[in-house]
């Protein structure tokens, strides 16, 4: 037992000496940090949204997503499966879709109709009429669940996620 120990604490040792001998490329310097300039350039303070007000959206709730179309109304997802339109004067708020799952993502394609990311069906299309369907449900043989976001690229390709 003497044996073992005594050569473990010599290990110990030769390695300990080792590192501290063992020159190192660094040459440490001190760095004195410059003084904070606070918050200036993109990061100082302003009051863009202090006039920013909330919209009622009576009994929907959840708006995950929200987009502006080709005629200045907002379109909006909601929790219930409903697509929103909310008029940019005076707030008054429409169901105009119906989407049988829930809507996430919400774009506005270059035809004017809604491309939507719905987390139980896929990608679906719904036009200003309110007619909806579905243009992507699986990928390679699989359904495609959890839609939730999308992008248009400017020659139509959709972005998901």
């Amino acid at each position: 037992m003497r044996k073992t120990t005594a050569i473990g604490v010599a290990l110990v040792a030769c390695i300990a000496v080792y590192l501290l001998a063992w020159p190192v490329p660094i040459d440490p310097v001190s760095w004195q940090a410059p003084e904070d300039a606070g918050f200036t350039g993109a990061f100082s303070e302003n009051d863009l949204l202090r006039a920013a007000r909330g919209i009622d959206l009576g009994q929907h709730a959840g708006p995950e997503d929200v987009a502006v179309g080709p005629d200045g109304h907002l379109y909006a997802t909601s929790e219930d499966g409903a697509i929103l339109r909310i008029s940019p004067r005076g707030g008054a708020v429409d169901v105009i879709a119906k989407t049988d799952g829930r809507p996430l993502g919400i774009e506005i394609a270059k035809d004017g109709s809604l491309l939507v990311a719905n987390a139980h069906v896929g990608v679906q299309r719904v036009g200003l009429d309110g007619a909806v369907s579905n243009i992507l449900t699986a990928v390679n043989g699989q359904p495609l669940v959890y839609a939730d976001d999308l992008a248009i690229a400017d020659d139509g390709t959709i972005y998901l996620t």
